[in-house]
């Protein structure tokens, strides 16, 4: 098993632990704010960031266990928008996986997000970079346990 893949599996453990943990901190629904003291709005607001970063964690867990369902270079579309093939393309707010170079030349995958400026699609934090013949991937459903 390679390190990473051994590193997946540890994660993968933990997201039943964070489903949990969510599950039980529901009731915060159920708190009347209003009545609160200071000390126990402190409280509450901290419980609440924490129930927040737990969802992150939740929702980079489920990504991350998701398969690449396409793959290849973008492409745009009759109506406008970047594709990869007829049935796979990116509209506002799509998430996007693109390969990068580093200084040092060597490629990594980027997550990202794609939006349109009135004018056209562009990849958050990446504004500048053309969308079009870059090499991307998307991912999908969730792989087997």
């Amino acid at each position: 098993m390679s390190e990473i893949q051994e590193l997946k599996s540890h994660i993968k453990k933990l997201e039943s632990v964070f489903t949990a943990a969510l599950e039980e901190l529901e009731i915060i629904e159920d708190v009347d704010y209003n009545i609160l003291s200071a000390d126990e709005r402190f409280e509450f607001n901290q419980i609440k960031k924490i129930k927040d970063r737990l969802w992150t964690l939740h929702h980079i867990l489920e990504y991350v266990n998701m398969s690449v369902t396409a793959e290849g270079i973008l492409f745009k579309n009759e109506a406008g928008r970047y594709a990869l093939d007829e049935y796979t393309y990116f509209t506002c707010g799509s998430d996007i996986e693109v390969l990068i170079k580093d200084a040092d030349g060597e490629n990594y995958w980027v997550k990202t997000r794609v939006e349109h400026d009135g004018e056209d699609y562009y990849l958050v934090n990446f504004p500048q970079l053309s969308m079009l013949g870059l090499y991307v991937r998307k991912r999908g459903s969730m792989t087997p346990t």
